[in-house]
């Protein structure tokens, strides 16, 4: 795979000068190449560099001088190239709608949480699941409480992640074409992860899994001693989170 460089000189000057030839006494072209463009290397020869532009605005391809004295023009990246918005979404391939599902986070949660929503199949069958890998019940927390219980954030974020998916859940029945044709999903702090789950890039077990341990994790962080402890299990666990979206994040949100 081709080595990627990001430009990252020039913000003071609208971009970098390119050459249509490798010495630098060839002809400059009208355009600079933007700061902050990715840049696909076709030869490094020194410190000039023949590329193509992946993305950011400038010259198709040119050569450019990676560094100047004392200043880096252009450095090796990992990054990659956001992907294009979806122009197909939901089971039927339709031409995405200009809506967008946002999830809350912590602190929007309430005692009597999911009491309309307690008696739906998939709700149920959510609840369940989420009981076997918690060790508790999120229902009878959102439904019972008391508050205090409720907005302890090791029960809070993870009653608010179900809660988040649950609403989701009534949005297909009542309004289904919100769901299968929004363009992107995003959150708040905490409703990012929910927006990772409904973008199908973790499976609901692993989103409760990763939610436990980051609410525990804060939790932890603000008293008991065990925080080094738990926030190594964090990152196990984000890290794997990480490795099993690998080059699906490069899309963003995008559903």
């Amino acid at each position: 795979m081709a080595q990627m460089w990001e430009v990252v000189g020039g913000a003071d000057k609208g971009g970098i000068l390119v050459r249509e030839g490798k010495e630098t006494a060839s002809a400059q072209t009208k355009d600079r190449l933007s700061t902050g463009a990715l840049i696909e290397e076709i030869e490094l020869a020194g410190e000039r560099l023949n590329y193509k532009l992946v993305s950011g605005t400038g010259p198709e391809v040119g050569w450019i001088s990676i560094k100047l004295p004392g200043k880096d023009l252009a450095v090796k990246t990992d990054k990659k190239p956001r992907q294009p918005k979806p122009t197909k979404v939901g089971p039927n391939d339709d031409a995405p709608k200009p809506l967008v599902l946002l999830f809350p986070g912590q602190g929007s949660q309430y005692v009597g949480m999911l009491k309309e929503l307690k008696d739906d199949p998939k709700v149920k069958e959510m609840l369940e699941k989420s009981k076997d890998i918690l060790g508790w019940d999120v229902l009878d927390v959102c439904l019972n409480g008391p508050e205090s219980k409720l907005e302890e954030t090791k029960f809070c974020q993870v009653a608010m992640h179900v809660a988040n998916l649950c609403a989701v859940e009534k949005l297909k029945k009542e309004k289904p074409e919100v769901v299968e044709r929004c363009s992107a999903v995003a959150g708040l702090s905490l409703g990012e992860y929910t927006a990772l789950t409904v973008a199908g890039m973790i499976t609901f077990e692993d989103s409760i899994r990763i939610v436990r341990s980051r609410a525990e994790a804060m939790q932890d962080a603000v008293g008991d001693g065990r925080k080094s402890e738990r926030r190594s299990k964090v990152e196990l666990e984000v890290g794997a989170l990480a490795v099993g979206i690998g080059d699906a994040a490069c899309g963003g949100g995008a559903r």
